[in-house]
């Protein structure tokens, strides 16, 4: 088995979104992305439920990552960003495992 890391890498990152948060009646969803054509469908139904893996209140602002497997066992990473003093989170989607930088960037 090869490394799960991408090769021929093009982009510091694949795709942007911004997510809304989860209300009583409606699960969290993606209200912008760049690009617009990105369109691996099966990473972005994923992504809201990542963003806010469950209800929780913030007082700090808040980074974390999540890995996403494809069905050729290829990684993309998540990296997310919450601000107490935003209604959404920003997600950013890569296939470079770059933490440090993502979260400098983000």
């Amino acid at each position: 088995m090869g490394s799960r890391i991408r090769e021929n890498v093009k982009h510091f990152f694949e795709c942007f979104c911004e997510v809304v948060p989860p209300t009583a009646d409606k699960e969290a969803w993606i209200i912008q992305q760049y690009p617009d054509k990105y369109k691996d469908e099966e990473v972005l139904k994923a992504v809201p439920k990542f963003a806010y893996p469950y209800k929780f209140e913030n007082s700090v602002i808040q980074h974390y990552s999540f890995v996403l497997t494809d069905l050729e066992s290829k990684w993309t990473f998540g990296f997310c960003r919450h601000d107490p003093r935003s209604e959404t989170a920003i997600v950013v989607l890569s296939y470079l495992p770059w933490h440090q930088a993502f979260y400098k960037y983000v």
